[in-house]
């Protein structure tokens, strides 16, 4: 398992925020549905783990997200 990790605005992170509500997720849930994986959970020491062993990806912005999910 790995941590993504994205810089937003606090307006992108509402929007994306609102997006999942909608839809009865939570953030993660929405992202990994829309990259057409399924759920899986993890702790925050998992997180940190991840985070300490450089197991993780790092995009700049949603959009630059976004485009990194339909290109899949």
């Amino acid at each position: 398992m790995a941590t993504l990790t994205i810089r937003l605005s606090d307006q992108q992170k509402e929007q994306l925020k609102n997006k999942a509500l909608l839809e009865g997720k939570n953030v993660t849930e929405f992202l990994l549905e829309a990259a057409g994986g399924t759920h899986q959970r993890g702790t925050i020491h998992e997180a940190i783990k991840d985070l300490e062993e450089g197991r993780y990806e790092e995009y700049n912005s949603f959009d630059e997200l976004s485009a990194v999910i339909h290109s899949w």
